[in-house]
């Protein structure tokens, strides 16, 4: 599956996308836009940031997305990507108040404005601590009731949001999709957050030292933002009413040969592992299961991670 294959359901049509100054919503923003231009598609796309930037082909609209809309345009399609990036214990109320309220003033404006068809942009935090002995979260994994609790802010507000977007979808009969988001890499991801492979690259070129302050063994997976913006439109057009997919690379590696990866992409970089005995016998992991949209909506993983963190590395880099 490839952006153009979208073009058709494109055409002529208007998008708005939250978070627009974001990972999710600048990455949205510049395929989408590439992909209008290429094919004279009359696509009109806005995006809404409290912090509004500047982006060709791109109408910003200043809008903090705690507050009700103040926009009276008509859209075909919303992808809702407005978020926290890093969960915090310490922000609680604030996490929840972007996360919730931030859904909530979405849905409403959809209704409003007769949009009757929404991505909900998810995490897979809602599932809560991976077991060890699981080696991948598929859509159907029972989410843990413990989990809803003060120190997980992000996953707990994020469950809520998808309950929200769910209710909303059976109350007006518009559709909603949810997309579950893992771990990605690629341009425009944070290297100033707690984003391990955003800080190892950013370390890699700044100080040719990557440290690892645990043992290593967690294990993650990337999908590249090009895969993602794919995923992401593909399942507003095409995924089916209340359903969940999950987003991300079934490629897992660990945190260790994750920053040996890159220091062999940037020569001359060392590795620290700083605490070289394991904390546990029982691996930490966040691995999605991605069958489901592998099957139903015909979703492949094209970009592998070495290509995904040169480009990364390109792009923090800069203009030679």
């Amino acid at each position: 599956m490839k952006l153009e294959d979208l073009a058709s359901e494109l055409k002529g049509k208007s998008i708005l996308i939250t978070g627009g100054s974001g990972f999710f919503g600048k990455n949205l923003c510049e395929a989408l836009n590439l992909l209008n231009k290429k094919l004279d598609l009359g696509l009109s796309i806005s995006a809404m940031a409290r912090n509004p930037i500047v982006q060709e082909g791109v109408e910003f609209i200043q809008q903090d997305v705690t507050k009700p809309f103040q926009c009276d345009k008509h859209f075909d399609f919303i992808i809702h990507a407005a978020t926290p990036v890093v969960s915090d214990e310490s922000s609680f109320n604030q996490n929840i108040d972007i996360i919730v309220n931030g859904t909530f003033n979405t849905l409403a404006f959809a209704k409003k404005n007769n949009c009757k068809r929404v991505l909900l942009v998810s995490s897979g935090a809602v599932y809560g601590q991976q077991p060890a002995d699981l080696e991948q979260l598929n859509e159907d994994y029972v989410i843990q009731e413990t989990f809803f609790d003060f120190k997980s802010a992000y996953g707990t507000g994020k469950r809520i949001s998808e309950l929200q977007a769910l209710d909303w979808a059976d109350r007006t009969g518009y559709s909603v999709s949810i997309a579950r988001c893992f771990a990605f890499s690629g341009r425009h991801l944070p290297v100033d957050q707690h984003l391990a492979i955003g800080n190892f690259i950013r370390d890699a070129i700044v100080s040719k030292s990557i440290k690892i302050k645990g043992d290593g063994s967690a294990l993650r997976s990337y999908m590249d933002a090009d895969d993602l913006v794919v995923w992401l439109v593909t399942i507003l057009l095409r995924g089916k009413n209340k359903e969940i997919y999950n987003v991300g690379s079934d490629k897992e590696l660990s945190i260790k040969d994750l920053a040996n990866t890159i220091a062999r992409i940037v020569p001359g970089t060392e590795v620290v592992v700083e605490n070289s005995l394991p904390t546990s016998s029982k691996r930490n992991r966040y691995i999605p299961s991605i069958k489901k949209a592998q099957r139903e909506l015909s979703l492949e993983l094209s970009i592998n991670l070495e290509e995904s963190i040169k480009k990364m590395v390109e792009f923090n880099r800069g203009p030679k």
